[in-house]
């Protein structure tokens, strides 16, 4: 769940967004971010725990994940203008060919 889900704040098309983000950090870490086996400590997690990341990444995968995992919906890589062309462009994914 997207921090504004769980503050009942309502949402848009940037929680998927974020929910990307879950996906690759899952990906990359086999594990969700914020995980805990406690419901309660993981809703605490999403809405204000503090974001662990390994640096053995590249700092390209390092920043894709925190600015989809931005708390802040409207900050959230690919809110507004742009969408998903903005979070195409990322250097993240310099080597795919979308058009492929």
């Amino acid at each position: 769940l997207a921090p504004e889900m769980l503050k009942r704040q309502g949402h848009g098309k940037s929680v998927d967004w974020y929910l990307l983000g879950v996906l690759l950090y899952e990906m990359l870490f086999g594990k969700t971010p914020y995980f805990s086996e406690s419901k309660e400590e993981l809703f605490h997690n999403i809405k204000s725990g503090k974001l662990k990341i390994s640096r053995n990444l590249s700092n390209d995968a390092i920043d894709i994940i925190k600015c989809l995992l931005n708390r802040n919906p409207n900050k959230r890589l690919g809110a507004g203008k742009g969408g998903s062309d903005l979070i195409k462009a990322h250097p993240f994914f310099k080597d795919i060919d979308w058009d492929l």
